[in-house]
C-alpha cells in the first residue's frame, strides 16, 4: 500500500506541502513552513541527517516522512553509536493505517545497516502525543526521563550589566575550551553528544543561506577565562511555525506573559548545550539575558529543551506557575539505560 524510500532533494516542495497539512499532534500543535529548500534545511539542522518519505497511489505527493540522524552519544558514561529519530509526520488522510510504525521500522533498519546491530535508537516524544507514545513503545525498551520546553520570549530591554563579565560570540580560538567545558558539564548525562573543536567548527560553518545561521556565545571574565556558553541555531532564517492549538492553561499563561505573537506565527532560536563552570551561575544567567536581547529582532522566542533536573533551568527566571510543555525519550539500547541519569540531547 505504502512505498517508502529515502528523501531526495527534489522532494522538497512535496515535503513543504506535507508539513503544512500535518500539524504536530502533541498537546501543543503547530505546522512548519520553510522559507528555503527543506532538504537543505534538514542538512543544516543536524549533521549526518537523512530522511525517509512515504507515498500512496491514491494520494498525490507525500503522505509521510521521518528523519534520522547518526551520531555518537553517551550511554551511562560510554560513547556509543546512535540514531536519533525525529520529524515524524503522517498525513491525516492515511492515519491509523500503520504508516508511522512502518516509517519507524524503516529508519531503525537503516540505522542497524549503517551503524551495526549494537546501535542505540532514541526519539523524543511530546507529552500528550498518545499515538507517538504507542508507536514508540512497539520498538523501544521504554520511555525515559523528562525534558521540559519552558515557554520563553526574547527581551525588549537590555539586562543590567555585570561589569566583571563580558558576553560575546565565540571565535575559533575558543572551540577547544568550549568543548572541554561542555563535555565536563554533561559528563554524567545520557544522550550527550561529546563535542570537539573540529565538530564545533563544522557546526558553525554549515549554512543554507549566504550568512551564518549557527553560533556559539560565551561569557568570560576579565582574564578571558570562559565561564559559560551556549549553542545557537537561527531556525527563523530557515522556517517559521504557525501555532494551531495549545492547551487552555497555556493560552491563559500567554495572556499574561505575551510569549506567542497575536498572529500565532513563531520564529525560533534553538538553544542547546547550555553549560556553565562551577560557581558561575550568575554569569550563565547574564549570558542568557544578553543573548535574548541581542537576538530579539531575529526571533520571537528562544527554544531551550532541558532535562527537568538540569540546574540551568533555574537560571532563566520563569515564573513557577507557568506550565511547561514536556516529553520523554524513547530508547532502545543493547547496553542498558540508567533511568536515574539526567538527559542532554539536540532535539
Amino acid at each position: 500500500m505504502f512505498t517508502l524510500r529515502e528523501m531526495q532533494p527534489e522532494d522538497s516542495p512535496a515535503y513543504n506541502k506535507l508539513t503544512y497539512e500535518t500539524p504536530d499532534s502533541g498537546a501543543v500543535q503547530y505546522r512548519q513552513i520553510y522559507h528555503i529548500d527543506a532538504f537543505h534545511a534538514y542538512q543544516t539542522r543536524h549533521s549526518n541527517v537523512r530522511a525517509v518519505v512515504a507515498e500512496h497511489p491514491a494520494h498525490e505527493g507525500l503522505v509521510g516522512v521521518g528523519a534520522f540522524t547518526f551520531e555518537e552519544i553517551l550511554i551511562d558514561g560510554v560513547a556509543q553509536p546512535a540514531a536519533y529519530l525525529s520529524s515524524l509526520a503522517v498525513h491525516p488522510v492515511v492515519r491509523q493505517q500503520g504508516l508511522a510504525q512502518q516509517i519507524a521500522q524503516w529508519r531503525i533498519d537503516k540505522a542497524y545497516e549503517v551503524l551495526g546491530p549494537e546501535a542505540v535508537i532514541f526519539a523524543f516524544i511530546q507529552s500528550g502525543n498518545t499515538g507517538s507514545e504507542r508507536n514508540a513503545l512497539k520498538w523501544a525498551d521504554g520511555l525515559y526521563g523528562k525534558f521540559v520546553i519552558p515557554p520563553l520570549k526574547m527581551r525588549t530591554t537590555p539586562p543590567t550589566p555585570i561589569t566583571s563579565v563580558n558576553i560575546r560570540p565565540a571565535d575559533t580560538a575558543d572551540f577547544e575550551e568550549i568543548a572541554r567545558h561542555c563535555n565536563t558539564y554533561f559528563a554524567d548525562y545520557n544522550l550527550h553528544h561529546p563535542l570537539h573543536a573540529e565538530g564545533i567548527r563544522t557546526f558553525v560553518a554549515a549554512t543554507p543561506i549566504e550568512r551564518p545561521v549557527k553560533q556559539w556565545w560565551v561569557a568570560e571574565d576579565a582574564q578571558n577565562h570562559l565561564l559559560a556558553g551556549l549553542q545557537i541555531m537561527e531556525l527563523s532564517a530557515m522556517m517559521q511555525m504557525e501555532l494551531t492549538q495549545m492547551p487552555a492553561v497555556l493560552r491563559l499563561a500567554n495572556r499574561i506573559l505575551q510569549i506567542i505573537p497575536a498572529d500565532g506565527v513563531m520564529r525560533e532560536l534553538q538553544i542547546d548545550n547550555f553549560w556553565f563552570a562551577e560557581g558561575h551561575e550568575a554569569a550563565a544567567a547574564y549570558l542568557w539575558e544578553v543573548m535574548c536581547y541581542e537576538w530579539r529582532d531575529r526571533a520571537t522566542f528562544p527554544r531551550l529543551t532541558l532535562d527537568a533536573h538540569n540546574p540551568t533551568l533555574k537560571l532563566i527566571k520563569l515564573p513557577f506557575w507557568v506550565p511547561k510543555p514536556s516529553g520523554a525519550v524513547a530508547v532502545k539500547s543493547p547496553f542498558g539505560f540508567d533511568a536515574t541519569r539526567k538527559l542532554n540531547a539536540i532535539l
